[in-house]
């Protein structure tokens, strides 16, 4: 019965979750034409300086009330939640929306622009240094969910703006946006995830470690075809075969898969600024069956971090990335994070038999 169920949900929630993430309302031409081509990133060692500041926690955003939200709002914060967390404004910063970002991750960024640096100050000043990521998609499109970043540090350089780090600690779906210039402002409502029910733990238990094994494999499956890639008596037809994109250049060591899941893992938990809702009781049982027992914190930050694993940008692992931060149970994410792993194994797996027959050819003319 569970594998019929994982089998249906993987078959047809990723059309219905990213169809309903859209949101219907196009944003005004003006903007996009201000937007396209200025915006531009610049990782913050380039400056050669160091920049540190302690920044307020997002329980400050949470207490604050904002003159933007209407009663209308809160009605159809209702439709997003049970109306126990009210819509909030925050200042939206726009991003490609393959560059979403999951809680714990990070990005660093130049800001130049004078709208954007006004935002800047905005977010510091009045909404506890929190800004949104508003996701671009199409030509006049947003999504709906939007990671919702803490500024960790910053420094501003006169003649050059605002190098910043922003950190991913919540998320948020969009209501409506209520301003566009200088800058986007749009309320939301913050997402949690739904209360775990107890004779669930089990299962997540398990999953989760079917996760971190899969990371293992993978992990030792893209180590043997970075060894073809070191093998100097192969072909640069074979050595084309195997190279990965899976990880960024410029990672420190190049870490592999399973570093970097590791790391994923302590930057999500480091980052949770979310409750929860479950009786540790109900775990015990693992010991029965030999499994790992994990607390909800652990399995959240896990739900996380196996889609922080890679630097993927296809438009399939975006599309999940995205369903990810849209989803409101933990084991949704969960089975979501295990089709991912499951296809990449797929993948790898026929591209390393590949590259062993093109190999064995290679020997064989020789």
């Amino acid at each position: 019965m569970m594998n019929v169920r994982a089998f249906i949900f993987m078959l047809f929630t990723p059309l219905i979750l990213f169809v309903s993430s859209l949101v219907t309302t196009r944003i005004p031409n003006t903007f996009l034409s201000q937007h396209r081509g200025k915006r531009r990133n610049t990782p913050l060692w380039e400056m050669g300086k160091d920049f540190t500041m302690e920044i307020s926690p997002i329980s400050e955003w949470r207490d604050q009330t904002f003159d933007f939200v209407t009663s209308d709002d809160i009605s159809l914060s209702k439709e997003i939640n049970d109306g126990t967390i009210l819509p909030r404004t925050v200042c939206l910063l726009p991003f490609p929306h393959h560059e979403v970002l999951l809680q714990g991750q990070t990005k660093e960024i130049r800001i130049y622009e004078d709208r954007f640096i006004q935002l800047f100050h905005k977010s510091l000043e009045d909404y506890g240094g929190i800004i949104g990521m508003g996701l671009l998609i199409s030509e006049s499109g947003i999504v709906k969910p939007i990671p919702l970043c803490k500024i960790e540090s910053y420094q501003q350089v006169d003649g050059f703006g605002i190098f910043c780090t922003l950190r991913v600690v919540s998320r948020a779906t969009l209501v409506r946006i209520c301003e566009y210039e200088p800058y986007m402002r749009a309320i939301c409502v913050e997402k949690v995830d739904l209360p775990i029910e107890n004779e669930k733990m089990d299962l997540l238990n398990f999953m989760a470690s079917n996760i971190e094994n899969f990371v293992v494999t993978l992990s030792s499956l893209e180590n043997q075809l970075k060894s073809y890639d070191n093998n100097d008596d192969i072909s640069n037809e074979v050595r084309d075969l195997v190279i990965i994109d899976t990880y960024d250049d410029d990672m420190e060591d190049e870490l592999d898969r399973e570093a970097i899941y590791k790391s994923a893992v302590e930057d999500a938990k480091m980052a949770d600024s979310q409750g929860y809702m479950v009786s540790p009781s109900s775990s015990l049982s693992c010991f029965d069956i030999g499994q790992k027992q994990r607390s909800i914190q652990d399995l959240t930050a896990i739900s996380w971090a196996v889609f922080c694993s890679s630097e993927e940008k296809e438009d399939k692992t975006v599309t999940i990335r995205i369903q990810a931060l849209d989803s409101s149970k933990l084991l949704d994410r969960l089975y979501m994070g295990l089709f991912v792993l499951r296809e990449k194994k797929k993948y790898l797996e026929e591209k390393l038999a590949l590259v062993g027959r093109r190999k064995r050819q290679q020997l064989d003319d020789n």
